[in-house]
């Protein structure tokens, strides 16, 4: 097991990493279980991300142009944690 100091290093060294969370606008309007894109205007404005995860809120499903918070897990995928409206 690697003391505290190593996994210190180790991100100071990964600072290439993606941001854990970003601002994105949802480039599509979403249908249910299906992953969609999204695009992150800090990055870039005109590449699409994805295709990201989503879970619908109720009734409530993205729709292009809706304002996001997208997220990345350890591999780097983009999952839309929230959108808005």
């Amino acid at each position: 097991m690697p003391d505290l100091d190593q996994l210190f290093k180790q991100q100071a060294q990964d600072d290439s990493r993606l941001p854990v969370a970003v601002s994105a606008v949802i480039a599509e309007d979403a249908t249910l279980g299906v992953e969609i894109h999204v695009t992150i205007p800090s990055f870039d404005r005109n590449q699409l991300f994805g295709p990201a995860k989503w879970m619908p809120r109720g009734a409530s499903i993205p729709a292009k142009g809706d304002a996001a918070l997208v997220i990345f897990d350890e591999g780097g995928d983009p999952w839309i944690a929230v959108w808005w409206p």
